[in-house]
């Protein structure tokens, strides 16, 4: 679902129908085209696949690796903003993940990628002044987000990846590091696990109002798939109906135009160990 400023529902009916282009850079990150429609993609990869300390085991390892690439190459994008990222995915650690994701992207800005909550963001065009930022307290295994820039349309647009605790309490504190940063930004995009359980939509919960609703109020587009009933994350929450934790905030002058999940499944044992959908959206840049 897309909500604007007020908290009113916008119509998501859009086809991709009278869009010109889905990229405005090739993958060596030369303009193009000019355009103003820019395509991004928000996934927790979860490990890749059990967790931190272990890989997809060899004999699955042809097949995880055509479902990843399908997964970009289905859905072309201009930035992807990964949490949970690891810097390997095979079982012997000798592949590394990115050699399903350098087709795609010509830049790529990680952040503790042999931990838990590794962040990584790629995209297209050049990524530029890339930090690290501690959330205030560090509260379990979700220590920072992270903030860089890109040009669009001869735009500088800051870019933000994040994945806050889940617990209610430094839930809230990290939603109040993050409108700290966007505050004084005249162009942004907010991508990542909020974490947030919106299975009902219930828009009188603890965790909307301390997560969710704190954005609107103060006038910023938030996105999620909450409309079509596609969770975005499926794990424990599945026999309720799932999560829809992965957000998208924009400036007011970024407006979400079209937003969607990749519902395409991985297969066999492996379905099991991938927790989370790609939440993508296109985007206008007024």
């Amino acid at each position: 679902m897309i909500y604007n400023a007020n908290g009113d529902a916008l119509d998501t009916a859009y086809d991709i129908q009278g869009q010109i282009i889905n990229s405005a850079y090739d993958i060596s990150g030369d303009i193009i085209y000019n355009a103003r429609s820019l395509k991004i993609m928000t996934y927790n990869v979860g490990q890749w696949y059990t967790g931190a300390n272990t890989r997809v085991p060899e004999d699955k390892k042809q097949e995880y690796y055509a479902l990843q690439y399908g997964t970009f190459e289905r859905n072309p994008v201009d930035v992807l903003f990964m949490q949970e990222y690891l810097n390997s995915w095979c079982v012997d650690d000798s592949s590394a993940q990115t050699d399903f994701i350098q087709p795609f992207f010509a830049y790529q800005e990680v952040t503790n990628p042999t931990g838990y909550v590794g962040h990584s963001i790629c995209a297209k065009m050049p990524i530029s002044n890339y930090i690290s930022h501690q959330f205030t307290p560090i509260v379990g295994p979700y220590p920072s987000f992270e903030t860089a820039q890109i040009v669009f349309d001869e735009k500088n647009i800051t870019i933000i990846n994040t994945h806050n605790n889940y617990l209610i309490a430094p839930q809230t504190d990290n939603v109040t590091d993050l409108l700290e940063a966007i505050a004084e930004l005249d162009y942004f995009i907010l991508c990542g696990d909020f974490n947030i359980d919106l299975a009902a939509h219930n828009t009188s919960s603890e965790q909307y109002q301390n997560s969710v609703q704190r954005f609107l109020d103060a006038g910023y587009n938030v996105g999620n798939c909450v409309v079509d009933w596609i969770p975005t994350y499926f794990g424990t929450s599945s026999a309720t109906g799932g999560k829809f934790t992965d957000q998208i905030v924009t400036s007011p002058n970024i407006t979400i135009k079209r937003i969607y999940a990749d519902t395409a499944k991985l297969t066999d044992d492996i379905a099991d160990k991938i927790d989370h959908l790609p939440l993508i959206a296109e985007l206008i840049v007024n």
